[in-house]
């Protein structure tokens, strides 16, 4: 094999191993593991005590949709809050009392599953600051693993 051939795999070889560590660098920073969740607010989906795991989001707007489990922080307190996705920039959401709530760009609608319980959207309004969305629940009640893509 010519030198110029070996010095061409070589720079290859380094080139590929170079990408696969950026790469893993990339996947490594996006994944938040195990954050503990607190209070009964997404039960029965998600209780108090289960660990989830969450991409975070990198690019602007995230890739959100309907139905979508997302961490983010509250308008009011800036705490985290973990909540399903009810409306999307742009939509209009009617509510049972005939209210109307607009969704401005950048604003999303979140609520808890146990509505009894979760203090979401309904009290504090939209939320612009979305952390990451959730793709995995540690179910601790059920010693399982979910993944969650919606």
């Amino acid at each position: 094999m010519s030198f110029s051939k070996r010095i061409r795999i070589v720079g290859l070889v380094g080139i590929l191993a170079l990408g696969a560590y950026h790469l893993g660098h990339q996947i490594s920073t996006r994944l938040d593991t195990n954050i503990p969740v607190s209070g009964s607010s997404m039960e029965p989906l998600i209780y108090d005590g289960d660990k989830v795991t969450i991409t975070r989001f990198t690019n602007k707007p995230p890739s959100i949709n309907i139905g979508d489990i997302v961490l983010a922080l509250a308008p009011n307190t800036g705490e985290r809050i973990l909540k399903q996705v009810y409306g999307l920039p742009g939509q209009t959401l009617t509510f049972t009392t005939g209210k109307k709530q607009i969704l401005q760009p950048g604003e999303y609608w979140l609520q808890g599953q146990n509505l009894a319980l979760s203090q979401d959207s309904r009290h504090h309004g939209p939320v612009t600051q979305l952390i990451g969305k959730v793709i995995l629940i540690n179910n601790h009640k059920l010693q399982k693993q979910l993944l969650y893509f919606k």
